[in-house]
């Protein structure tokens, strides 16, 4: 691959707002942002909903010593497990 040509996903996406006026660029730009935030918003309902200790049907697979170290949080656990992983 070409280091000055710019990856398929990222080519679609030039070619996409070419020809967009100022105003739709930015109208598009809050949409992504809006898109993003509520994504984020879903993630967090659902790490909070596993983490939940009434929570009697999800459960989350880690490593026990990383659970036993991070057993103030599950997000906690979660990072630490993705760090070991890395």
């Amino acid at each position: 691959m070409n280091p000055n040509t710019p990856p398929e996903n990222l080519r679609h996406a030039l070619l996409t707002l070419e020809g967009m006026t100022r105003t739709e660029y930015q109208r598009k730009a809050l949409r992504d942002v809006e898109d993003a935030l509520t994504d984020g918003a879903r993630d967090t309902w659902r790490i909070d909903w596993l983490a939940d200790t009434r929570n009697t049907i999800g459960n989350v697979q880690l490593p026990r010593e990383i659970v036993e170290a991070n057993v103030h949080s599950l997000r906690a656990a979660i990072d630490a497990a993705m760090a070991a992983n890395a």
